[in-house]
């Protein structure tokens, strides 16, 4: 068995860096496969972008400046225009996600982001569920937060089952075989791919300042 890695657990960036990885390492538990999209497009820019300045130096090396600067020059061109694409694409499209997946089984697909703030070191996802149900897209939004030294001991080491409690807590409806999540009503599908039966009465739907509450039938 691999040795646990240490991190510095004074080091935002490792422990957020640490965070992300187990999040994708606890969904596939739970019969998510991720999609890789986002990371296969930004390394085929950069792949890209590599093997033009590799090409250009090659060139330049063996012919002489003079024979290729017309090919050097267009090089430059395109090497400035894949690294705008690769800007615009880590800033628009691919931002903070850590995480895009569906389920193996049910209509269910994840999309997560994640941040953290300058000296708090507080773990901030930001969750987008789409599900279909009966034909329609269901769409919600949940934001959860937790302090990393909840999964993070003293001396660096991660310790996964307190991290996944916290997130299987914090999103109930990520499970499988799951007891029926509050805040969802009788017409949602789990991510387990039965439906919701209970008597909602009152029941709070979401969490924090935008919580609110609904009021629903025995069905």
């Amino acid at each position: 068995m691999a040795e646990p890695t240490k991190i510095c657990p004074y080091s935002l960036p490792d422990l957020k860096n640490t965070s992300d990885d187990a999040v994708a390492a606890y969904l596939k538990t739970k019969s998510f496969a991720q999609s890789h999209t986002l990371t296969d497009v930004r390394l085929s820019i950069s792949t890209a972008a590599c093997l033009i300045a590799g090409a250009t130096f090659y060139l330049d090396y063996t012919q002489g400046f003079e024979k290729t600067k017309t090919f050097t020059l267009y090089a430059c061109i395109a090497y400035f225009t894949l690294n705008t694409a690769l800007t615009i694409w880590l800033y628009f499209f691919e931002s903070s996600t850590i995480y895009v997946g569906k389920h193996k089984t049910a209509p269910v697909s994840l999309t997560i982001s994640s941040k953290v703030t300058k000296h708090d070191p507080t773990y901030r996802l930001k969750i987008l569920q789409t599900q279909v149900v009966d034909g329609k897209n269901i769409v919600r939004n949940r934001d959860v937060e937790g302090p990393f030294m909840d999964w993070i001991d003293d001396k660096g080491f991660f310790v996964k089952k307190p991290f996944e409690s916290w997130l299987g807590a914090s999103v109930p409806w990520i499970l499988e075989n799951e007891d029926v999540p509050k805040e969802l009503d009788s017409s949602v599908v789990t991510a387990s791919g039965r439906k919701v039966q209970e008597e909602m009465t009152g029941v709070e739907v979401g969490s924090g300042k935008g919580s609110v509450r609904r009021k629903g039938k025995k069905v």
